[in-house]
């Protein structure tokens, strides 16, 4: 079992301290046995490792499924069969020099379905894969600044557009562009993603590393929080995680039909 990939789905799925208490219990685990944390993710990795020292992991999931019966990426992980993270990849070519180098490390990293869009990006090209497909990541690279990124010969995708781009319907996205923090922050409020940002201008270089050992951590099955820690500079100065929020305005921040249960904190 993938604990870090349980634990990411939970933290999706269950955000808020009452659902989380709610799903413990339903699957008989003793609250008073967890460190509470209010930080989400901290909170599931805390509670994911009492089920397992019980032997509820089975029970948890089960609790889960059982309100979400249609979200398949946790059936999967069930059945022992967990299903590679979906990526969708903007990465104009020749927009910045090294941008080429990371997309192919993003296209060939293991356990990573990547879709990739490289030539002739454009704004109507990005939207109809988002609307044709369901994605876990949302991946660009390139430069940007702090209305906006830009996608290569005179494209380019203003920050008001990713947020209506991911707002229920990515969860996680990584902004590897110089000064995308602001962007960042406004896409993160507005729709409850998960954002890896950059804080101001970043070496060519040093973008291309973060951006290729974070495809390597999350092919590996690492959440898309852990992955950021994994694969920050050191002494960083240059990258920042946003963490969902429990009140953003994502109702549906993970795959799932429209049948599925939807929590009331959801709207």
């Amino acid at each position: 079992m993938n604990n870090a990939r349980l634990v990411g789905m939970l933290t999706l799925l269950y955000p808020g301290e009452a659902d989380s208490l709610r799903i413990m219990q339903a699957a008989g685990i003793d609250p008073a046995r967890i460190r509470w944390e209010s930080k989400p993710n901290t909170r599931w990795y805390a509670v994911v490792d009492e089920a397992e020292k019980a032997g509820r992991i089975d029970a948890l999931i089960a609790a889960a499924q059982e309100e979400y019966p249609d979200y398949q990426p946790l059936t999967a992980l069930a059945a022992g069969q967990a299903e590679p993270l979906r990526i969708l990849l903007l990465a104009g070519r020749g927009v910045l020099a090294w941008v080429d180098e990371e997309a192919d490390k993003w296209e060939q990293t293991p356990n990573l379905t990547v879709f990739a869009l490289r030539a002739n990006v454009t704004p109507v090209r990005v939207l109809n894969r988002v609307l044709a497909d369901e994605f876990d990541v949302l991946v660009i690279l390139g430069h940007g600044d702090k209305d906006g990124v830009d996608l290569g010969k005179g494209q380019r995708i203003e920050r008001a557009q990713l947020a209506q781009l991911v707002r229920g319907r990515i969860p996680n996205l990584f902004i590897n562009t110089c000064e995308s923090e602001e962007s960042a922050e406004l896409i993160r409020d507005e729709t409850g993603a998960n954002v890896i940002c950059t804080i101001g201008p970043v070496d060519d270089k040093v973008a291309y590393f973060t951006g290729a050992i974070l495809a390597s951590h999350l092919g590996g099955g690492a959440t898309f929080r852990d992955a950021y820690e994994l694969s920050k500079p050191g002494a960083n100065k240059s990258y920042r995680y946003l963490p969902a929020l429990p009140q953003g305005g994502s109702a549906y921040p993970f795959r799932r039909s429209p049948a599925a249960h939807v929590p009331p904190s959801a709207g």
